[in-house]
């Protein structure tokens, strides 16, 4: 351990040719070797988006060649799945809706037949009470559809509104 006294710990980055902590780095190697280990250098990139810079690009180029091209494929691939993923769960709320019209008019179209069927024998308030279930639910199912948001703009609208 007495051998490397004069060098930065492990832990902290090494000075590179094009290194957006140079500065720092200089200033530190300037300070005695006992004076060194009070400080700690901390460099925080924060980077916004699916895609690195592209000083990141080059520098995965010249690493890795053809690193770029991967991670570009890589980015172009999962972009594809999400718009398949977006058309599908759109068709499948499409399908819902038409699906749940449809049963909504099997249980409407049985509640006024059983309503004539009740008016028919000779017992109006059954048939009242049936056969006004099947309209009443008839104008709601409408008139719910019209003021029920989509399940995809209420997702969005929850995370922009904390």
């Amino acid at each position: 351990m007495s051998k490397n006294k004069n060098k930065l710990p492990r832990h902290i980055p090494q000075k590179t040719e094009n290194s957006v902590s140079d500065p720092l780095m200089e200033l530190v190697e300037g300070l005695p070797a006992d004076e060194r280990k009070k400080y700690l250098i901390r460099l925080t990139k924060i980077q916004q988006g699916p895609l690195p810079p592209s000083e990141d690009f080059e520098h995965y180029e010249r690493v890795l060649p053809g690193a770029a091209e991967r991670i570009m494929s890589a980015f172009d691939e999962e972009r594809r799945h999400r718009h398949d993923i977006e058309k599908t769960v759109v068709s499948d709320e499409k399908e819902r809706g038409v699906r749940a019209q449809r049963f909504a008019l099997l249980i409407a179209l049985s509640a006024f037949i059983t309503g004539g069927v009740c008016a028919y024998f000779g017992q109006p308030w059954p048939a009242s009470v049936i056969g006004g279930s099947g309209a009443a639910m008839i104008v709601a199912s409408f008139l719910g559809g019209r003021h029920r948001p989509p399940a995809s703009n209420a997702v969005s609208d929850s995370k922009s509104n904390p």
